[in-house]
């Protein structure tokens, strides 16, 4: 090519352009980096080593270039900072092109340069706004990680976007980030719950109305149930539109237990009281009627010694006497034992069939001057029960009933043990069964159905059943009255208790 040509052709390229040796001196440039450089047509720029319009990095980056050059893979770009004459900064990316000799020695190279200034300065300023954005975010992160409340964040398909430490760890997971993605059914509560959750944050985007202090319970990943107060409220772009939903919450679960204490607490007394009232009245009532009928006694005792053959007559006053003193023993032995049950929880495995004969040797004993004829009907060899000491004063006491309620001359009783099920449970059904004067059915149904420390129809009766009644309730149990003959409250009573079968 004519020289003048290329020299032509050279200076009016539209393009940056620059021709030097292996040293980085200039030989050759295009007319446009003059302009760029911001140097003047006058000045001397042949000659000059590329290295002067280079910045100090950029410099020693380009020295390391050139002597490394023979080896280095020229089809790839270099971004190089070159400073203009006013001291602005141009940073180029720059493609190498090289000009060899016949002998393919390497002897000069074609710099085309691409001015990415102002590409790097949008590039720097996205980057650092990222930063910022990050920082911002670290910052809100750390912020949100550092309150006691339990934070997430969801779109508007119920899909977790975030949550902080204290959310993620009841979760299961070790780090926010590890739930991103996530729904409630992929999390440790339970179905039922994770519905739950999902209905009323369906309801807040649906609606767009923020809900406060929902109660909700929620199984933590660690097992435990945890009460929670929720609030989830409808996050909004800029337009207004409902893009998500924010949750916070704080566990509740101390205060929760510490209310339920107080209301157990409260119920407690107030049972307390009822009970120690209840007692009060049955003490008052029975024992002002065990006195009434000692003083009687004495009283009539007084008239009978005035009279011959009194001795006869002064036995069965002493024995009336005697009677109501043990009948008054029998108060206190109750009142004592309704009172320790509540104390008494244990419950074991006992042989029923051991204690069915303990309390019929105690009744024997304890009537020993009455005809007493006591027969069992039980088709097992051994009967065994779930309960505690409790049930031989059950025991004792309803034989004692049968025998301190009957004014016949023979005391019938027949005790009948059977096995059933009921509501999937298997029970021992022990029926005692005598020939007394039995008990009113409107007494039957308030001592089966009213509180036993409410009862005014056993505060009438005694509290006996009351504390076979009470001694059941606390085994899962149950006492069950009936007439022997049917219809016919006068002929004797049929008391049956169900009592959990070992």
């Amino acid at each position: 090519m004519n020289k003048e040509i290329y020299k032509t052709f050279l200076r009016n390229f539209n393009g940056l352009v620059l021709i030097t040796d292996l040293k980085g001196k200039i030989i050759d440039f295009s007319k446009k980096v003059l302009s760029v450089l911001n140097i003047k047509m006058g000045d001397d720029f042949t000659g000059k080593s590329i290295l002067e319009f280079l910045g100090p990095i950029s410099r020693k980056e380009y020295k390391r270039f050139l002597e490394g050059i023979q080896h280095l893979d020229l089809n790839q770009t270099y971004q190089f900072n070159f400073i203009t004459n006013d001291g602005s900064l141009l940073i180029g990316k720059i493609q190498f092109s090289p000009i060899r000799m016949e002998s393919d020695q390497l002897k000069y190279l074609i710099l085309t340069i691409e001015d990415i200034t102002k590409e790097q300065e949008k590039k720097q300023k996205r980057d650092r706004i990222e930063r910022e954005l990050r920082k911002s975010q670290k910052m809100l992160q750390l912020v949100i990680n550092n309150i006691p409340q339990f934070i997430f964040w969801k779109d508007i398909n119920g899909k977790f976007l975030g949550c902080n430490d204290n959310f993620a760890e009841a979760a299961g997971f070790d780090s926010p980030s590890e739930i991103v993605g996530k729904t409630d059914f992929d999390l440790a509560w339970k179905k039922s719950e994770a519905e739950s959750f999902f209905e009323t944050d369906r309801l807040v985007i649906e609606t767009g109305i923020p809900h406060y202090n929902i109660i909700e319970s929620q199984s933590q990943a660690d097992g435990r149930k945890a009460w929670l107060d929720i609030n989830k409220i409808p996050l909004r772009d800029a337009d207004g539109v409902v893009v998500g939903l924010l949750g916070t919450y704080e566990d509740i679960t101390e205060r929760v237990n510490n209310q339920n204490r107080l209301k157990a607490s409260e119920q407690r007394y107030k049972s307390a009281y009822n009970r120690a009232e209840f007692y009060k009245d049955v003490f008052t009532h029975d024992i002002s009627n065990i006195l009434q009928s000692i003083l009687s006694s004495i009283e009539i005792s007084k008239l009978y010694l005035k009279k011959e053959n009194k001795n006869r007559n002064l036995k069965n006053i002493l024995e009336l006497m005697v009677n109501q003193i043990n009948r008054g023993a029998i108060l206190v032995e109750n009142i004592k034992k309704l009172s320790l049950i509540d104390e008494d929880d244990s419950i074991e495995k006992l042989r029923l069939d051991d204690m069915l004969f303990e309390s019929i040797n105690f009744l024997k004993k304890k009537y020993e001057d009455q005809t007493i004829d006591i027969k069992i009907e039980n088709d097992y060899q051994d009967v065994y029960i779930f309960g505690n000491h409790f049930i031989l004063d059950a025991l004792k006491n309803l034989l004692r009933n049968s025998v301190i309620h009957n004014e016949n001359k023979q005391i019938k009783i027949i005790i009948r043990l059977d096995k059933i099920k009921e509501n999937s449970k298997n029970y021992v059904k022990l029926s005692i069964i005598d020939n007394g004067k039995g008990i009113p059915d409107p007494q039957k149904k308030a001592i089966i159905n009213e509180n036993i420390e409410t009862n005014i129809s056993l505060k009438r009766i005694g509290l006996g059943l009351a504390l076979v009644k009470k001694i059941l309730n606390c085994l899962d149990g149950e006492i069950r009255i009936s007439n022997k003959i049917y219809g016919d409250s006068s002929k004797g009573s049929k008391i049956s208790i169900l009592i959990p079968e070992a």
